[in-house]
């Protein structure tokens, strides 16, 4: 789902510089989807708008295992209040109830930000 990554500011493209101040927080949320890819891409994809503006996410990655009919979301936050703020929106709630959508993992993560940034993770603070 290159198009929804690239609009929730995923560092797909580009050069990313991080000058290790600011080492955010992790969202991962995985989930079966149970229609068609193409009708889920359909549906979801106008969301990538609304995801891209929530407060403190600097970047969202749109991943697919189609062949099994699996999402996983990455998403990486300033703190980890905007993760459980995140977490607790209308936005989330849209698609935790979604009913064809099923076997929810919403997980927040830490960061390991010496580690991170030895292997060129995306985690710092983006210099423009």
């Amino acid at each position: 789902m290159r198009a929804e990554s690239i609009v929730t500011h995923a560092p797909i493209e580009g050069e990313i510089v991080n000058s290790g101040e600011g080492i955010g927080t992790m969202l991962q949320v995985n989930f079966t989807y149970n229609v068609p890819t193409d009708d889920y891409i359909a549906e979801v994809s106008p969301l990538a708008e609304q995801f891209a503006d929530a407060d403190g996410l600097r970047w969202k990655i749109w991943a697919l295992d189609e062949a099994n009919s699996q999402f996983s979301g990455i998403l990486f936050f300033d703190t980890p209040e905007d993760v459980q703020t995140f977490v607790e929106s209308d936005l989330a709630a849209t698609i935790l109830n979604h009913p064809a959508l099923s076997d929810f993992a919403v997980t927040p993560y830490s960061i390991l930000g010496a580690e991170s940034l030895a292997t060129r993770a995306p985690v710092g603070t983006i210099e423009e």
